[in-house]
């Protein structure tokens, strides 16, 4: 595997919208935008105390993985696939995903702001450059550090709005669809059968071909 030039970064007061709609959003092109979150009250508000304090007594729905890779493909041998989702009391939950086990990891995710968490969308403002029409989700991740999502497509452009903590990012051009080895012929074709965490280049030789 090559890589290329890290992502450009543009400041969201001195952005053309129309003209990041076109290269960037319809373009697929990914690009950072600085700024863009500070009228958003969650900067200072979302952590898991908050959560607790908010959401007391209420059961989540959490991911649970022994090696904290989030998937439901097996890539390798030795890779479990995700375990089913475990409800957990809020508090309960968010000690769990602070501290971890010796059990694995905990991760609340892609759980919908609006119909389950609907107090937290006074917190946030959407991009101004997406219609209504055309925001089709609006979701929450939450989890303690050492999660891995794997590689994988989605089916819709995304605006991560990362709120508090560091998250790492493999980006790969859709030119490259083949070569990253899709499970084709399984109900989860956007997902890889590759493992960059161990990438196995005898089983998947195209990948050295990816950028």
């Amino acid at each position: 595997m090559k890589k290329i030039n890290s992502i450009p970064r543009c400041s969201a007061a001195k952005i053309n919208w129309d003209q990041f709609r076109k290269d960037n959003f319809l373009g697929s092109k990914p690009l950072i935008i600085e700024g863009a979150l500070e009228d958003w009250s969650a900067l200072k508000k979302w952590s898991s105390s908050y959560f607790t304090e908010l959401y007391a007594g209420r059961t989540l729905s959490v991911g649970h993985n022994n090696r904290a890779i989030y998937s439901r493909l097996a890539t390798n041998q030795s890779q479990s696939v995700q375990r089913d989702a475990i409800e957990l009391e809020c508090s309960e939950a968010m000690k769990r995903i602070d501290s971890g086990s010796s059990k694995g990891t905990y991760y609340l995710q892609k759980q919908s702001i609006p119909n389950v968490f609907p107090e937290l969308m006074k917190d946030i403002t959407p991009p101004p450059f997406v219609s209504k029409d055309e925001l089709t989700d609006i979701n929450l991740w939450f989890g303690g550090a050492g999660n891995i999502t794997p590689l994988h497509f989605d089916f819709s452009n995304n605006f991560l709005a990362q709120v508090t903590g560091v998250k790492d990012f493999v980006l790969i051009s859709p030119s490259y669809y083949s070569e990253c080895y899709p499970a084709d012929g399984t109900n989860l074709n956007h997902l890889s059968r590759v493992d960059l965490e161990a990438p196995d280049f005898d089983q998947f030789p195209k990948l050295k071909e990816v950028e």
